[in-house]
């Protein structure tokens, strides 16, 4: 016998995924000067047509996933105010994620104001291994089975769920607005 969804709108969440998909980049993942071992989310809101105040960033999951010579990821708004930006847009383009890199989120990243502003838009991915990684934000992988050992401090949307974690409900400011 097959239950009824929890999400009665659930059968939208795939069309909403490929729709933040189209938005385009206006903001961009950096390496510090001096610090390889780090990447940087610089937050660019832009007020185009569609975007309504958000940064939208688009880069490849073996970026940032699967490099194995990262320590931390950072995320910042180009003026230094994170009020400046309404939400972050992060698509992640890969259609087997593998979450190899040893990362930690740092700064602002593993505050509650940033968490709630982030969308990772796994729009490609049919599988998301997460490992022993916490998540911060929100994660949309409408047609991903997603696997993880640790925490999400944010909110996951997926295909299916094998965890041995927690989850930390962070609400987030996009959620009306996507």
């Amino acid at each position: 016998r097959r239950l009824p969804s929890v999400c009665p709108r659930g059968r939208l969440l795939p069309s909403r995924s490929q729709a933040l998909r189209r938005l385009p980049a206006n903001s961009t993942m950096i390496t510090p000067p001096s610090m390889s071992n780090t990447r940087r989310f610089v937050c660019n809101p832009a007020n185009m047509q569609g975007q309504n105040g958000m940064s939208v960033f688009s880069i490849n999951a073996s970026d940032l996933f699967s490099n194995g010579s990262l320590a931390q990821v950072e995320i910042t708004s180009a003026t230094g105010s994170s009020s400046d930006s309404q939400g972050v847009i992060i698509n992640v383009a890969g259609a087997s994620v593998n979450w190899t890199s040893p990362f930690n989120f740092v700064g602002d990243f593993a505050t509650n104001t940033w968490r709630q502003k982030v969308i990772w838009n796994f729009h490609e991915a049919t599988t998301l291994a997460c490992g022993s990684h916490q998540m911060n934000g929100a994660v949309l992988a409408p047609l991903a089975a997603v696997t993880s050992s640790n925490n999400f401090d944010g909110s996951l949307v997926c295909r299916s769920l094998t965890t041995t974690g927690e989850f930390m409900y962070i609400g987030n400011a996009l959620a009306s607005q996507t």
